[in-house]
């Protein structure tokens, strides 16, 4: 698995602009780590930075508003909440 996503990192990093070349550097570093806690959320705050500015007056404006969900409280107090 982080075989695959250092090739389609390193890929879209050759292909790619310079925005979404970042982005996917920032995600494929983040899927490549040995551990995920929710703290390493920081990381993808530039990327979903990103995401709005590049998405929000395009056509598929899908990703702005998917970004802009996880960048409120909502998600991130779901993963820290703890089931009953």
């Amino acid at each position: 698995m982080v075989v695959l996503t250092s090739i389609l990192t390193c890929w879209a990093i050759l292909h790619l602009d310079y925005s979404d070349s970042t982005i996917a550097a920032l995600i494929g570093s983040f899927l490549c780590s040995y551990h995920a806690y929710v703290m390493d959320g920081v990381i993808l705050l530039p990327v979903i930075m990103l995401v709005i500015e590049k998405y929000r007056s395009r056509p598929p404006a899908w990703p702005a508003y998917v970004a802009a969900f996880f960048i409120t409280p909502i998600p991130w107090l779901a993963v820290l909440m703890r089931g009953p």
